[in-house]
């Protein structure tokens, strides 16, 4: 059975974010003879005591083993997108509470989290020309305020078009500094040469996907965060080239996410077959409008292994 995806719309605008970089500066001291002034050394970063240690909404430092993240994913104001865009961040939030609830009673405590397509593929160029328009900083904003109100994750994703996860993912550098603020990146839309989205399926490589983890792997540690989640989108085992170098990372919770629709028997059979690489957890995305005879909470979580992710499109 073939796999398809729903079709795209375009985010109004577009802003670039500058993230600058604060250096120490390190001050030589003169040799000093007896009764000379001790010598002064300006603060480094290597001087500096570190961040203080933030926690994730429920207090806790580790998302895995120990909890299951349920999202609702999409993006804002476009409802063909996903869920998430059916209302605004406080509008969807009883729906989204409600859902993740349905799970509280089968293992681990439930994170319930928004997905928000920061980056959203589109089919025409754009300024730039990379078929990828970037959401207004004062929308991701909002969106970091509600998941903070309602002690839930935020998990910004990544469609590049013909862009590059890095960069975009760098971008968003002054969200991933939050505790409660993690990633996602989305292979089926990282195109190349004259690739158009919704034409062609996308893919990525090991390399990557390694170079966006071991970047926020060294975010993480830098600011003192408790383990910050890496979702990497999938649904056929050629979207991730490579997958066997992919490398895990001491301070990132990575898991590949199986987000493909269709018959119930297809689904599985590919939920399956991503789960055999036992390295990294396993997520599972369920869509309100596209699976046929949708897993219910209960069904979800009894598959071997159970899902560490439960995503609602």
């Amino acid at each position: 059975m073939s796999w398809s995806r729903a079709a795209l719309g375009t985010v109004a605008a577009i802003v670039a974010i500058a993230v600058g970089v604060l250096a120490g500066e390190l001050t030589k001291p003169a040799a000093s003879g007896a009764g000379s002034p001790a010598p002064t050394v300006s603060p480094t970063a290597s001087h500096r005591p570190p961040p203080p240690k933030t926690f994730l909404p429920d207090g806790s430092s580790r998302l895995f083993p120990g909890h299951r993240v349920v999202a609702y994913y999409g993006a804002a104001g476009a409802p063909a997108l996903g869920v998430l865009g059916t209302d605004s961040a406080e509008g969807i939030w009883p729906r989204l509470d409600a859902q993740a609830r349905e799970f509280d009673h089968h293992g681990p405590a439930i994170l319930p989290a928004y997905e928000l397509i920061t980056f959203v593929a589109t089919g025409s160029g754009g300024p730039d020309g990379d078929y990828s328009q970037r959401i207004p900083d004062s929308t991701i904003q909002h969106y970091v305020t509600a998941a903070r109100r309602h002690h839930a994750l935020l998990i910004l994703d990544i469609q590049p078009g013909r862009g590059e996860f890095l960069p975009d993912a760098q971008s968003l550098a002054r969200w991933l500094r939050l505790p409660d603020v993690a990633l996602a990146i989305d292979p089926e839309w990282k195109l190349y040469g004259h690739q158009v989205p919704d034409r062609q399926i996308g893919h990525t490589d090991a390399t990557a996907i390694n170079q966006v983890s071991a970047w926020l792997d060294r975010l993480t540690a830098a600011q003192n965060l408790p383990q910050k989640l890496l979702l990497v989108h999938q649904f056929t085992p050629d979207m991730v080239h490579h997958k066997s170098q992919v490398a895990s990372r001491a301070h990132l919770a990575m898991v590949f996410n199986m987000d493909g629709f269709g018959a119930r028997a297809v689904k599985l059979a590919e939920y399956h077959d991503l789960a055999r690489d036992r390295r990294f957890p396993i997520g599972l995305k369920l869509f309100y409008s596209s699976d046929k005879h949708r897993f219910t909470p209960t069904e979800a979580v009894r598959l071997h292994p159970a899902p560490a992710v439960v995503d609602y499109e």
